[in-house]
């Protein structure tokens, strides 16, 4: 990161929901910095980050902003979604987020998205002024916020973003802009309803051309805002569905489901974190003993599919509606309508406490009781009140102008803080909760239980918390077969081992390139895949089980390995060189089973090797077991997805 020790100040209001940047130019008037989105041209930057396995197979590739969003909606299940990061600044129980096999730190996502930020910034961010003004709370979001663990961990987030970096709160930066307007000296009320938090600022505003044009003279904040509207949608209208209030069984007890899990699922911080293997065998666990236990899976499904943005779009949209109507239609099957009057008694309510607040001046310095009486013999009233969020519904809108003269409001997205256009976008998923059913289970060899699930037109086989293969998933699998196919070439009477049936996807793919005189021996070790392959998912399959050149060997693959003389082995067992389903899988990639592998292919044979992820061992072996390696990155799909490794090695 580069900066320039001239030049105007640089202003960043980082917000929960969405980030705004504006230069100083040369006349004083500042020039916000848009980002070429793949949607649409905008000032407004998604506080959002996006994870997923990078290309090269090295680590986790990230974006942010729009381009965040874009890669999640395209990519859902490949992809790790983190939004309102901003939250856990001030939580002293948040210390790492977990994101695939990395950990990050809050000052770790926050220099990755300003990162993200500049690259997007078409070139404006790469030289930036020497001064660097930062828009912080007032009051920062959670139960008990820690300001000084907040401060320290925003200094490690900008820590070279700029050579000097101040903090203003954010209502002030909103009173300088607004001052621009004032033709007489007023005092004003700024209300910021933000994303997580909401502040206050009561500033005197001085004539134009006034030496110091803005004097703060108090500030309050309180940690209710929209994510916490956005908490009571979800709480009267959707963790019903997923089990809150609900009971388990324990020991011939009925215990109340923990509300940990719910707490976390409302949070937008946090729901995108509780797909880990952890919590997820928590949650399948309470699934089994649970007294609805489909409500615990409605919350797994949610989870496991990373429905988590199109979920919050959807409560966006509600809110949207309610704005405008006085009742709407929730957008997510299974419940019907939200109540605009509860949302905004609600919501009032909460703005009750921060009126309160903002009387007593929240204990902050500089609004005594002489400034108090100013005006008009009326004490404690601005003449003016300046909400910078109009996107909250009308009944909000009236409680804040109570013991005021006049209500102005923004609408200029020049003059807007971040969260002003929070819920806008043009990312408008609608949640479809079609639920899974199963279909079937069936023990694996020497543990394990792998159950066959179907939403839709959609199955997938689960190990546990881990999904084994999905049916919109086929790219990588394909790929196995498709580059095998190639490597061998247009020989007379191929023989091919396909070492998992799985879903058809590479038995079909290599049918496709073979020919009529080839054959293709599929070993299966579990008997119910298939029978799955030919009941449930027959469509699926298609004709692939009963192609002449097919044939199936239900057993151990080590076995059908010993029957030799291959033109190609194709391993699609488990999830590669470091299974999860099987222990004894494990003997077909240490250096005894891939010498006899070696030993049953034919001159120039290829043994093609799976792995939904790198390894270097691995690697290593292929070549010592005396192969010509080549490593090969496959995406889960056509377009895109999940990074998984193929390795074929190639019999000299």
């Amino acid at each position: 990161m580069h900066t320039n020790a001239g030049g105007p100040a640089l202003g960043l209001d980082f917000g929960t929901t969405n980030s705004v940047v504006a230069l100083g130019t040369k006349d004083g008037t500042p020039e916000l910095v848009t980002f070429a989105a793949p949607a649409e041209t905008s000032p407004v930057f998604r506080s959002a980050l996006c994870f997923w396995q990078d290309d090269s197979g090295k680590g986790l590739a990230s974006d942010a902003g729009p381009w965040a969003i874009a890669e999640y909606m395209e990519y859902p299940l490949d992809s790790r979604f983190i939004q309102s990061f901003k939250s856990v600044a001030a939580m002293k129980t948040f210390e790492q987020a977990s994101v695939f096999d990395k950990r990050y730190r809050f000052e770790e996502m926050g220099q990755l998205f300003l990162e993200k930020l500049i690259a997007h910034a078409g070139g404006k961010l790469d030289t930036r002024p020497h001064r660097i003004v930062v828009g912080r709370p007032v009051e920062y979001a959670g139960a008990r916020p820690d300001e000084a663990l907040a401060r320290t961990r925003y200094d490690a987030m900008f820590k070279g973003f700029g050579a000097e970096i101040h903090y203003v709160y954010e209502p002030l930066g909103a009173a300088y802009s607004y001052a621009t307007r004032l033709t007489e000296p007023a005092t004003i009320l700024v209300a910021d309803f933000g994303g997580g938090t909401s502040d206050f600022s009561v500033v005197r505003v001085a004539e134009p051309g006034a030496a110091r044009r803005c004097t703060p003279l108090g500030h309050a904040g309180v940690g209710i805002a929209g994510d916490r509207f956005d908490y009571r949608i979800l709480d009267r209208l959707v963790l019903p569905m997923l089990g809150k209030g609900g009971a388990y069984k324990s020991f011939g007890k009925e215990l109340e489901i923990p509300r940990a899990y719910f707490a976390d699922f409302a949070d937008w911080s946090r729901l995108a974190l509780m797909r880990n293997r952890k919590t997820m065998t928590e949650l399948e666990r309470l699934q089994k003993t649970a007294i609805d236990p489909d409500a615990i899976g409605r919350m797994i499904a949610v989870i496991e599919n990373e429905l988590g943005y199109p979920l919050y779009d959807a409560v966006g949209s509600l809110k949207r509606a309610l704005s405008s109507g006085e009742d709407a239609a929730f957008p997510l099957r299974g419940r019907g309508a939200g109540d605009r009057g509860g949302r905004d008694a609600g919501a009032v309510r909460g703005l009750d406490c921060r009126r309160r607040r903002a009387d007593r001046g929240g204990g902050r310095p500089g609004l005594g009781g002489r400034q108090r009486r100013r005006r008009r013999d009326r004490p404690g009233v601005p003449d003016r009140r300046f909400v910078a969020d109009p996107a909250h519904p009308p009944d909000l809108r009236r409680a804040v102008r109570r013991g005021g003269d006049h209500e102005r409001r923004r609408t200029d997205l020049d003059r807007a803080r971040a969260g002003l256009d929070r819920r806008a976008g043009r990312y408008r998923g609608v949640v479809r909760m079609i639920p899974r059913v199963l279909l079937g289970t069936a023990q694996v060899p020497g543990g394990g239980e792998l159950r066959l699930l179907q939403r839709g037109a959609e199955f997938s086989i689960m190990l546990g918390a881990s999904e084994l293969m999905n049916s919109r998933l086929s790219g990588s699998e394909e790929a196995l077969a498709e580059q095998a196919c190639d490597r061998i070439g247009a020989r007379p009477g191929v023989r091919m081992l396909i070492g998992g049936l799985g879903m058809g996807f590479t038995l079909r793919a290599a049918l496709a390139r073979l020919v009529a005189d080839a054959e293709v021996v599929v070993a299966e070790i579990v008997p119910a895949v298939i029978e799955w392959a030919r009941g449930p998912m027959a469509a699926l399959h298609g004709d692939s089980l009963t192609d002449p050149r097919t044939r199936i060997f239900e057993g151990d693959v080590a076995a059908a390995i010993a029957e030799g003389d291959w033109d190609a082995i194709l391993l699609d067992v488990d999830n590669g060189p470091d299974g999860i389903s099987r222990p004894g899988n494990d003997r077909l990639y240490g250096a005894r089973g891939l010498s006899l592998a070696r030993a049953a292919l034919r001159p120039g044979g290829v043994l093609a090797v799976w792995s939904s992820a790198p390894s270097k061992p691995f690697a290593t072996r292929l070549a010592e077991a005396g192969f010509a390696v080549d490593e090969v990155i496959a995406r889960a799909t056509r377009k895109g997805g999940a990074r998984h490794m193929i390795w074929f090695a190639t019999k000299a």
